[in-house]
């Protein structure tokens, strides 16, 4: 037994060995590339030669491993995923506020699933107390749990913050058509809102604010932050905004009137969850409230006709 454990010891550390040779080459190759590039600019630009180090400073994990694991993930992901799917599931990572790219999610909620069933397989095999069928089919489950969490955190994510962004849009349309009747022009209004709110609004007009800058048209910058968010409040607002560019009018006066007409969905849509109140409460209070109601009430009548009787 110690043989073998001693063989395989030298296997790993052999391993290793070569695999940090490997590295080593493979950084030495990298510096000689930049020192020969470095020496063939020097004379066209007066720049110093201690950027050459910078790749180099960088930690072993970020410059090897990370790479590694990402293209592997990413041709895993390419593989599986179909183009329509993986915009989708794409823009519901960026909207859940996950760093993760579509390639990268799918092999990690994958990877996890496969390991928690064999976790769950290797358990299983030092108990006795469950029967064979039992477990074939509890690795089964736990693996179907695992996966369908990814898929319930994501969702819930998603949904939070796109909550969190509707119920935002009264305030967004506010500052917006306020500071633009105040002589800020619509970049700058843009900017002011950035730096008043946070979360998930400030995320998304900052890159709305940043598509602008680069050189998209706000058309184009507003239909992108529509079609990330799916809110037809937003789809609205972006088709607005394009009617006043074409048209030449003012863009404040119809924001006002579209926080306006916002508010009023919002208290009509109040108004309509408070009507329907009355039927929800019916059988919480038919199945637990009359029941204990009945019970004090006639209770001790009840009791005092059967000591009569």
């Amino acid at each position: 037994m110690n043989i073998h454990i001693f063989q395989l010891s030298l296997i790993v550390i052999v391993v290793m060995a070569v695999l940090s040779v490997a590295a080593w080459v493979q950084d030495v190759k990298t510096y000689r590339r930049q020192s020969a590039l470095n020496e063939r600019v020097a004379p066209l630009i007066n720049r110093s030669g201690a950027w050459i180090q910078d790749e180099l400073e960088i930690d072993f994990y970020h410059r090897i491993v990370q790479p590694f694991f990402h293209r592997i993930s990413q041709g895993i992901g390419d593989r599986i995923l179909p183009n329509r799917l993986n915009e989708e599931l794409s823009r519901k990572l960026k909207m859940a506020g996950v760093e993760y790219s579509p390639s990268t999610y799918v092999l990690v909620r994958l990877v996890s699933t496969v390991f928690a069933a064999a976790v769950t397989v290797v358990a299983l095999t030092f108990t006795t107390q469950f029967t064979t069928m039992q477990k074939v089919l509890i690795p089964f489950v736990v693996a179907g749990v695992v996966y369908l969490l990814f898929g319930t955190r994501l969702k819930s994510r998603y949904q939070k913050r796109m909550d969190e962004l509707d119920d935002s849009l009264p305030e967004v349309f506010d500052i917006l058509s306020v500071s633009i009747e105040a002589g800020l022009a619509f970049d700058g209004a843009l900017r002011r809102l950035v730096q008043k709110t946070k979360g998930v609004v400030q995320q998304e007009f900052g890159r709305v604010l940043t598509d602008l800058q680069v050189g998209m048209t706000r058309e184009q910058a507003l239909r992108g932050l529509a079609e990330r968010t799916k809110l037809p409040e937003l789809n609205r607002f972006a088709s607005l905004v394009a009617q006043s560019d074409r048209t030449g009018g003012g863009v404040g006066t119809a924001l006002h009137i579209q926080g306006e007409r916002i508010k009023e969905i919002r208290v009509a849509k109040a108004r309509e969850k408070a009507a329907s109140l009355p039927v929800k409460m019916m059988f919480p209070m038919v199945l637990f409230i009359f029941p204990s109601l009945f019970v004090a009430i006639l209770g001790p009548g009840i009791l005092s006709i059967m000591k009569a009787f």
